[in-house]
């Protein structure tokens, strides 16, 4: 099992874009029972309006929305904590559309393996900058590289984690086996 991954060019941080969808299916989706005046305003304040999402935002606005997000939604919790939460309330979300319901069959129809290996096409869908890796260790055990780093990675922990919960019905674990300046590694079980 090699430790280092393939180099991968990876986009800039000044050129990454998160998509207006991904700030559709977060705030008018995902936290529509969560949502306060309080975050509204916050995210007024961070460029965002919710009555008019934009076709696109920088990555320093995604950063800025989501850490904005967890310290009005869930003071005094970690982090990593509160951004895990986000990362599953996005799937589950999505989950709830009538594009997510049936695309929940096929999922299963396909198996875990091969959602895995679908990865990068899933999480483009939000943004134009994700790049992954999977390797194979073990049968059931693999090691997805996502070039997401610093606390945004538990966003994609969630999103990774949550989602295969809706694939597979095995015993599932999905743990962060280590992180760089580059991405992070999460090692999945099934």
């Amino acid at each position: 099992m090699p430790d280092a991954v393939p180099a991968i060019v990876s986009l800039p941080l000044s050129e990454r874009v998160m998509f207006g969808s991904a700030y559709e299916a977060l705030f008018q989706r995902a936290l529509r029972d969560e949502m306060t005046v309080a975050l509204a305003v916050a995210l007024k304040n961070c460029g965002v309006n919710l009555e008019k999402i934009a076709a696109g935002y920088s990555y320093a606005d995604w950063l800025k929305t989501v850490k904005v997000t967890a310290e009005v939604l869930y003071p005094g919790r970690p982090l990593s904590e509160s951004y895990t939460h986000l990362g599953e309330r996005l799937v589950e979300s999505f989950f709830e559309t009538l594009i997510g319901k049936p695309l929940i069959v096929l999922l299963r129809l396909m198996g875990p393996e091969r959602t895995l290996g679908r990865m990068k096409k899933n999480l483009r869908t939000g943004n134009n900058y994700a790049e992954t890796n999977l390797t194979q260790v073990a049968p059931g055990h693999f090691e997805l590289w996502v070039n997401e780093f610093g606390d945004t990675r538990f966003i994609t922990f969630g999103v990774l984690r949550r989602g295969m919960q809706f694939v597979t019905s095995a015993t599932l674990q999905v743990e962060i086996l280590r992180t760089d300046d580059f991405g992070t590694v999460f090692t999945v079980k099934f």
